[in-house]
């Protein structure tokens, strides 16, 4: 017909996933995007790696990654621990999920925000830590069982609504694996080895009271995480980072010696650290806001602060115990406290969450340093068995791509696919290099 008119197509705004809410949006419990992504599959009644490899990772773009998924998603997985935090890969899973779901803060849901004065070292535990008691309240108020992204932290011990430690392993004794951030069958709340629920168990200790330095550091991370929705871009800036660290100096009469005795690091990480040129671990900049007495908040945003030494023992610097019979107890019960933080700490790590030298400890608790350090020990053998591992199967999928395409996976060529220059010099990668190119 002459007249007819063509039908345009109608713009929509509806989404390709669910618009799923994040649960805690704007508080320091808001939940994180690890347990948003987990939440989204659950909702969509598929498993993570489902939704993933269909849906979220072809906005990504990075061929390497579909390539892996299809093989499982080893190395998405494994990269998963960084999901939370403040890096590229946090910023892309961000857009494509926003691209999918239309909903505009995703970013809240990560330490993005705060990118210009956080670095990820020492960020982000290496798997999960959880509360049993939130879990098990969740649960039997019927309410949605999340993850809250200040579970996340490295530093975060002891969960500011309840005050007990965190959780750590599963508590099936036939399991009591680790549990990732993200694995293609993950569940919230339940093992996904075992799918043991991870409330409270009948080997759950409630512990009323902690030491005031785990607490602080604690509630100032939950202050973090609550600042996100409101925090500008203004007020984050290295410039304003680095005016906190000479506000500190100047308590000292501007005496960099001085300034470094008191916080037991070495003088020259101090001269990085008040001339911008180095931005520390977040774990370093809670211990000098815990031993001046100064918020997280005001110390990261150059909020006018008034710096006032705490008397309680930071980092280490204290060579005796005193009052033997009473601190001996009260200390022991704090490496074992620490014992169950993940990952496992090293003896020099405990001493500087503790406030005494390793001497000293090993002179009082020699068992107990003797477990302290064969945990981490164990540790980091198993992490570089396992980072290894990953990285020979990375080198020959990425080899045999190459030649799938028809392309010589040369030295540089595979270095560069890998962004690894150099890796090809070691003797266990240049074999397989050499093995797989002809």
């Amino acid at each position: 017909m002459e007249n007819q008119q063509e039908l345009s197509p109608i713009k929509s705004n509806v989404s390709v996933l669910y618009r799923l809410e994040p649960i805690g949006i704007n508080t320091g419990q808001c939940e994180g995007l690890t347990g948003y992504l987990t939440r989204l599959a659950q909702e969509h009644q598929v498993l993570p790696h489902t939704l993933i490899k269909h849906v979220v990772a072809p906005l990504l773009g990075k061929k390497y990654l579909l390539q892996d998924l299809n093989r499982g998603g080893s190395r998405f997985f494994e990269r998963s621990i960084s999901i939370n935090g403040v890096g590229e890969f946090s910023q892309e899973i961000v857009e494509a999920l926003h691209d999918l779901t239309t909903f505009a803060s995703l970013e809240q849901l990560t330490l993005l925000p705060w990118k210009k004065v956080i670095v990820n070292k020492y960020l982000l535990n290496q798997s999960k830590a959880w509360c049993s008691f939130c879990f098990e309240y969740w649960k039997t108020s019927n309410k949605p069982l999340y993850e809250p992204l200040i579970w996340s932290f490295r530093d975060m011990a002891v969960c500011p609504i309840h005050n007990i430690l965190l959780d750590n392993k599963c508590p099936n004794p036939q399991c009591g694996n680790r549990v990732p951030f993200l694995k293609r069958n993950s569940i919230i709340g339940y093992c996904p080895f075992c799918l043991t629920w991870l409330g409270i168990h009948g080997t759950n200790q409630k512990i009323n009271v902690c030491w005031e330095k785990l607490l602080w550091v604690s509630n100032s991370l939950y202050k973090l995480v609550e600042t996100n929705h409101y925090i500008t871009h203004k007020q984050l800036s290295e410039q304003n980072l680095q005016k906190s660290f000479l506000r500190l100096l100047s308590t000292t009469g501007y005496n960099m010696n001085q300034l470094a005795k008191e916080l037991t690091l070495h003088k020259s990480n101090v001269w990085q650290y008040c001339n911008g040129t180095f931005i520390p671990p977040l774990h370093t900049i809670l211990m000098i806001c815990f031993h001046f007495n100064i918020s997280l908040v005001d110390f990261l945003t150059d909020t006018e602060f008034s710096p006032t030494f705490r008397d309680v023992p930071v980092i280490h610097y204290a060579n005796k115990l005193r009052n033997q019979k009473i601190k001996i107890e009260e200390i022991k019960t704090k490496i074992k406290l620490l014992q169950k933080v993940s990952p496992p700490l090293s003896l020099q790590e405990l001493s500087r969450r503790l406030g005494y030298t390793t001497k000293t400890l090993k002179k009082n608790f020699p068992d107990l340093t003797s477990q302290i350090k064969h945990q981490h020990s164990s540790f980091k053998s198993i992490y570089a068995k396992q980072k290894t591992e990953n990285t020979c199967q990375d080198l020959r999928n990425t080899i045999q791509d190459l030649l799938n395409q028809g392309i010589y996976p040369s030295r540089k060529r595979v270095e560069d696919h890998l962004k690894r220059p150099g890796i090809l010099q070691k003797p266990i990668y240049k074999s397989i290099w050499r093995e797989l190119r002809k």
